[in-house]
């Protein structure tokens, strides 16, 4: 037997798991980030090693960087080309619009996103060097605690939550 505390937030609850939200926004202010980690990265290559205590991360790579940005540059030019209204609806009240943007199907993110390379087999490599960045800037700028919010993290969080599904089901298989 089962018994949900608080139950009338199940439905809110269960549709956060399931949703996942990237803006332009963020992947613009993930770009910048980026930049801020190459220099960080380019600074760092004449100075002697990618050191810090021992149990820092390993260094980030350069070419692992632009490579990431390259990515998001291309996911960025995919969102803005998406229509903001939806053009099969006969008038502006689609269901799958709304003030906020529009909405699109898991299978057309999954595709977006294969198109670009990222694949539930490569999600958490991505995730990876996009969480060696954060830290290489959270390291970089002496940010802490909760108030520090990076729009990496904001892209990590989406991955990982498109992604999540479909690694629970290769796990079951």
């Amino acid at each position: 037997m089962v018994i949900f505390d608080e139950a009338h937030n199940l439905e809110g609850i269960a549709s956060d798991a399931a949703s996942a939200e990237l803006s332009s926004f963020d992947i613009a202010g993930a770009l910048g980030e980026l930049d801020d980690c190459v220099r960080i990265v380019q600074g760092n290559a004449g100075g002697s090693g990618g050191g810090g205590s021992g149990g820092a991360p390993p260094p980030v790579d350069l070419a692992s960087v632009l490579i990431l940005k390259q990515l998001l540059l291309a996911l960025e030019i995919e969102v803005d080309a998406v229509p903001l209204t939806n053009p099969n609806s006969r008038s502006h009240s689609s269901s799958s619009s709304n003030s906020n943007g529009v909405g699109r199907s898991g299978q057309w993110l999954l595709d977006l996103l294969a198109k670009h390379g990222v694949t539930c087999a490569t999600s958490e490599l991505i995730v990876r060097e996009l969480e060696r960045c954060s830290d290489l800037l959270m390291d970089g700028k002496s940010l802490g605690g909760s108030s520090a919010s990076l729009k990496l993290e904001a892209v990590v969080k989406f991955l990982r939550a498109v992604f999540r599904a479909k690694v629970w089901w290769s796990l079951l298989l």
